[in-house]
Protein backbone atom coordinates (compact mmCIF):
# COMPACT_ATOMS: atom_id res chain seq x y z
CA UNK A 1 0.00 0.00 0.00
CA UNK A 2 1.95 3.14 -0.96
CA UNK A 3 1.99 6.41 1.02
CA UNK A 4 -1.08 8.52 -1.37
CA UNK A 5 -3.80 5.70 -0.68
CA UNK A 6 -2.65 5.42 2.84
CA UNK A 7 -3.37 9.07 2.57
CA UNK A 8 -6.25 9.10 1.00
CA UNK A 9 -7.45 5.84 3.35
CA UNK A 10 -6.58 8.92 6.50
CA UNK A 11 -8.70 11.36 4.54
CA UNK A 12 -11.53 8.54 4.25
CA UNK A 13 -11.40 8.08 7.94
CA UNK A 14 -11.54 11.69 9.18
CA UNK A 15 -14.17 12.64 7.54
CA UNK A 16 -16.34 9.76 8.98
CA UNK A 17 -15.24 10.64 12.32
CA UNK A 18 -16.26 14.07 11.96
CA UNK A 19 -19.48 13.49 10.51
CA UNK A 20 -19.96 10.77 13.17
CA UNK A 21 -18.95 13.42 15.90
CA UNK A 22 -21.38 16.29 14.30
CA UNK A 23 -24.33 13.49 14.43
CA UNK A 24 -23.97 12.72 17.95
CA UNK A 25 -23.23 16.30 18.91
CA UNK A 26 -26.90 16.84 17.35
CA UNK A 27 -28.24 13.27 18.85
CA UNK A 28 -26.73 12.35 21.11
CA UNK A 29 -24.53 15.14 23.65
CA UNK A 30 -27.94 16.07 25.79
CA UNK A 31 -28.47 12.86 26.21
CA UNK A 32 -25.21 12.04 27.73
CA UNK A 33 -24.99 15.25 29.39
CA UNK A 34 -28.28 14.19 31.37
CA UNK A 35 -26.92 10.56 32.06
CA UNK A 36 -23.58 11.77 33.32
CA UNK A 37 -24.39 14.50 35.63
CA UNK A 38 -22.85 12.81 38.74
CA UNK A 39 -19.78 11.40 36.77
CA UNK A 40 -17.04 14.05 37.76
CA UNK A 41 -14.85 13.49 34.53
CA UNK A 42 -17.67 14.12 32.25
CA UNK A 43 -19.77 16.46 33.51
CA UNK A 44 -16.98 18.76 34.38
CA UNK A 45 -16.18 19.64 30.61
CA UNK A 46 -20.10 19.16 29.82
CA UNK A 47 -20.75 21.91 32.17
CA UNK A 48 -18.20 23.97 30.26
CA UNK A 49 -18.66 22.55 26.30
CA UNK A 50 -21.43 21.11 25.90
CA UNK A 51 -24.03 23.47 25.17
CA UNK A 52 -21.78 25.61 23.14
CA UNK A 53 -20.93 25.05 19.53
CA UNK A 54 -21.05 21.91 17.49
CA UNK A 55 -17.14 21.65 17.95
CA UNK A 56 -17.21 22.25 21.38
CA UNK A 57 -19.79 19.40 21.57
CA UNK A 58 -17.39 17.10 19.16
CA UNK A 59 -14.81 17.69 22.15
CA UNK A 60 -17.09 16.78 25.09
CA UNK A 61 -18.75 13.61 22.96
CA UNK A 62 -14.46 12.46 22.52
CA UNK A 63 -13.57 12.83 25.90
CA UNK A 64 -16.78 11.20 26.77
CA UNK A 65 -16.02 8.71 24.56
CA UNK A 66 -12.56 7.86 26.24
CA UNK A 67 -13.73 7.83 29.83
CA UNK A 68 -16.41 5.46 28.91
CA UNK A 69 -13.81 3.06 27.34
CA UNK A 70 -11.58 3.16 30.10
CA UNK A 71 -14.41 3.35 32.55
CA UNK A 72 -12.97 0.77 35.32
CA UNK A 73 -10.31 3.31 35.86
CA UNK A 74 -12.68 6.13 36.33
CA UNK A 75 -15.34 4.07 38.55
CA UNK A 76 -12.09 2.83 40.65
CA UNK A 77 -11.25 6.35 40.74
CA UNK A 78 -14.43 7.20 42.01
CA UNK A 79 -15.12 9.77 39.34
CA UNK A 80 -18.18 7.79 37.43
CA UNK A 81 -20.93 5.71 38.50
CA UNK A 82 -21.59 2.66 37.17
CA UNK A 83 -25.56 3.45 37.37
CA UNK A 84 -25.19 6.25 35.17
CA UNK A 85 -23.09 3.52 32.58
CA UNK A 86 -25.76 1.63 32.95
CA UNK A 87 -27.92 4.17 31.98
CA UNK A 88 -26.71 4.76 28.48
CA UNK A 89 -28.42 3.74 25.61
CA UNK A 90 -26.77 0.81 23.96
CA UNK A 91 -26.92 2.74 20.04
CA UNK A 92 -24.71 5.73 21.76
CA UNK A 93 -22.32 3.41 23.13
CA UNK A 94 -21.66 1.98 19.84
CA UNK A 95 -21.20 5.40 18.18
CA UNK A 96 -18.59 6.38 20.99
CA UNK A 97 -17.01 3.10 20.32
CA UNK A 98 -17.22 3.99 16.37
CA UNK A 99 -15.63 7.11 17.11
CA UNK A 100 -12.76 5.81 19.44
CA UNK A 101 -11.69 3.17 16.53
CA UNK A 102 -12.05 6.15 14.35
CA UNK A 103 -9.68 8.44 15.64
CA UNK A 104 -7.50 5.45 17.18
CA UNK A 105 -6.76 4.02 13.57
CA UNK A 106 -6.38 7.71 12.02
CA UNK A 107 -3.97 8.55 14.63
CA UNK A 108 -2.01 5.17 14.35
CA UNK A 109 -2.10 5.90 10.40
CA UNK A 110 -0.32 9.20 10.59
CA UNK A 111 2.15 8.14 13.30
CA UNK A 112 3.27 5.01 10.91
CA UNK A 113 3.81 7.42 8.01
CA UNK A 114 5.88 9.44 9.84
CA UNK A 115 8.20 6.61 11.15
CA UNK A 116 7.89 5.47 7.78
CA UNK A 117 8.95 8.55 6.76
CA UNK A 118 11.58 8.94 9.10
CA UNK A 119 13.43 5.50 8.81
CA UNK A 120 12.62 4.97 4.76
CA UNK A 121 14.15 8.08 2.69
Amino acid sequence: MGAVSVILLFIFLVVALVLLLVYMAIYDAQKIGEIFRESRVISSYYEIWGGGSIAGRCTVLMIASGAVLGSRIHIARGDMLPSELDLLPERILMRMRCAAGLAFISCSLIVGLFICGKFIK
